[in-house]
Parts: C-alpha cells; sequence; structure tokens
C-alpha cells in the first residue's frame, strides 16, 4: 500500500490575506457606489417631483413610504378592532369550528 503524503495548500497565508483584504476593499468600493446610486435616484425622483407640481400647477401629494410587511402577516402592532368586528370575527370562527367537527 503506498504512503500517504501530506498535501500542501495552494495558497500560502499571506496569498489568502492579500486575496481576502482585495475582496474587502472591491465590496467597499461597491457599497460606496450602491450610496452614490440611490443619491442619484433620489435627486433625479425630486426634480420629476418638483416638474410634476410645476405642470399640475400646484404641490405634489409625496407618496406614502411602505412599511415593512411582517412574515407572520396579521393586523400592524397597535391596530385597534371595534367591540363590533370581534364579535363579527368570533361568530365566524364559531361557524367554521362547527363545520370542521361536522
Amino acid at each position: 500500500m503506498p504512503k500517504r503524503t501530506e498535501q500542501k495548500p495552494h495558497l500560502s497565508f499571506d496569498q489568502l490575506g492579500n486575496a481576502l483584504g482585495k475582496l474587502d476593499a472591491r465590496l467597499k468600493a461597491l457599497k460606496a457606489q450602491r450610496t452614490i446610486i440611490a443619491a442619484e435616484i433620489q435627486a433625479v425622483m425630486d426634480a420629476a417631483q418638483a416638474m410634476l407640481g410645476d405642470l399640475t400647477g400646484g404641490d405634489t401629494k409625496q407618496p406614502a413610504t411602505t412599511r415593512a410587511r411582517n412574515p407572520k402577516g396579521g393586523r400592524p402592532r397597535g391596530f385597534k378592532v371595534s367591540e363590533e368586528t370581534k364579535k363579527k370575527l368570533r361568530a365566524a370562527w364559531e361557524r367554521r369550528r362547527k363545520a370542521k367537527k361536522g
């Protein structure tokens, strides 16, 4: 049976550190570009909003901000449900429960 020889790594630690440093620099550059692009898009949107205001002869309504959706679904936190609605929801739940039990 032939003896196993230890395999040497293809990259030395210095080369690996150098490669990781270059990768880190590229990622930082991409993040900086993303920030610059976002600022340019915002400037274009502001200019378009101003043009629209000029065309319509007044201030334009800013678009509503979108909230992050809850992955679980359901009502937003702090949402108040009236007693009448609670009764309707309870009645519907009871009907579904009875139908399920048969």
